[in-house]
């Protein structure tokens, strides 16, 4: 694929090298300032890792979609990590909305979106 990105970063919520990777050390800012220039990295959240897993993937590809994966990264890392507050579904939509203020109902439909059931599925292979 001419367009695919150089560089594919796996990380999960539940992963505390992950979370010190992202939020403590800058790692992925770090490799994304020493690519060649024209070279990207995308991150994707494998879902197999944690009771939420599968929710937590779909939250993060409807933030790729909202161009809003720093905000939202940030949000489940420090809710899950720091806060020990992921528990539920329902955890997951409010730490999601309290990060990018949209509304209950627009999450319930964006999150079952083709285009995030697309982001989903290429995160998933």
């Amino acid at each position: 694929m001419a367009d695919a990105p150089a560089e594919v970063e796996l990380f999960s919520f539940y992963c505390p090298p992950c979370y010190a990777f992202s939020q403590t050390m800058g790692v992925a800012q770090a490799i994304r300032h020493v690519l060649p220039h024209g070279d990207r990295m995308i991150k994707y959240h494998v879902n197999l890792l944690g009771p939420l897993g599968h929710e937590l993937t779909r939250a993060r590809a409807l933030a790729m979609m909202m161009k809003e994966t720093d905000v939202v990264e940030k949000a489940f890392f420090m809710a899950d990590m720091v806060e020990k507050r992921l528990h539920s579904p329902d955890d997951v939509h409010r730490v999601f909305m309290s990060a990018t203020g949209i509304s209950r109902g627009e999450y319930d439909r964006s999150i079952k979106s083709p285009a995030v059931n697309d982001m989903v599925a290429l995160q998933e292979r």
